[in-house]
């Protein structure tokens, strides 16, 4: 499986993460499947379900997480990564 069809995968599957964390109204952070394209990695970026809805909207956006060091991050297609704040309710 190429990188393209990894991240694909992966956006479907964190779309449904999502879908169903509106539909239960979760408030915490929600644990989002690493969008890094490598088929090996288990990482997951930890963000509001709010803030996924933002990366979603951007096609060449890709969230990275805990495996890379970030709690969460976006790489845009350029490559630049930029990593998302903590929530202040959250102990790190």
């Amino acid at each position: 499986m190429d990188v393209i069809a990894r991240r694909a995968d992966v956006r479907q599957a964190n779309r449904s993460i999502a879908r169903q964390a509106h539909e239960s109204e979760f408030v915490e952070p929600v644990p989002f499947i690493c969008e890094c394209g490598d088929t090996t990695c288990t990482g997951f970026a930890r963000l509001a379900v709010d803030a996924f809805d933002v990366v979603a909207s951007q096609p060449e956006w890709h969230l990275l997480g805990d495996r890379h060091g970030y709690r969460a991050a976006v790489v845009d297609a350029g490559g630049v990564v930029v990593e998302l704040p903590a929530l202040p309710h959250i102990v790190q």
